[in-house]
């Protein structure tokens, strides 16, 4: 966790490519019911039928790193639920009705979960203290914003730009922090 900007997720990417298995990346914030978390309706060869979700895929992809990101703000109880499933080590299954099955987290997946601190960014709802609890379980990490120094390096490596345009960059994005 940690605030806007900071790097989260893309800590969450260098965890998948240091696991060296797949990552997927979910946003929270664009998924609202449980549908839009485990398939939709799709009509195929003129039936309506319940397809399942990349985040079904996912979970049952062998050695996946899932990144939820902005975790908290899933406010869908139904979801909530299905998700601290998934995360209880003793359970890592769900049945899911429309699919006429069990969903199971395949061997060596990983979940990681992002989320922003600040009023400003916490939902309606509060996630379920059990989801908070199974990511505290594992590691909780605070991501702060890095110096303008590491900001810096960081811009200069991923542009190509020159150190003192690295620099300068950095300079702006603290200000306008």
């Amino acid at each position: 966790h940690g605030p806007a900007g900071s790097g989260k997720t893309t800590m969450g990417v260098q965890i998948g490519a240091l696991y060296q298995g797949p990552t997927v990346v979910i946003d929270s914030t664009d998924k609202e019911t449980a549908n839009d978390w485990f398939g939709t309706q799709q009509l195929k060869d003129g039936t309506l039928t319940f397809v399942e979700s990349d985040f079904v895929r996912a979970v049952e992809t062998e050695n996946c790193v899932i990144i939820l990101d902005d975790v908290a703000l899933i406010q869908n109880r139904t979801v909530q639920s299905g998700l601290n499933a998934f995360l209880d080590p003793s359970r890592r299954s769900i049945y899911v009705q429309q699919l006429g099955r069990t969903v199971r987290v395949a061997p060596g997946v990983i979940f990681v979960g992002t989320w922003n601190v600040g009023s400003e960014y916490t939902s309606a709802s509060e996630l379920s203290l059990q989801i908070v609890d199974r990511f505290r379980s594992g590691a909780l990490f605070e991501v702060p914003y890095p110096d303008d120094g590491i900001l810096a390096s960081i811009v200069r490596g991923r542009s190509g730009c020159s150190k003192g345009d690295a620099s300068r960059l950095a300079d702006v994005a603290a200000w306008l922090r």
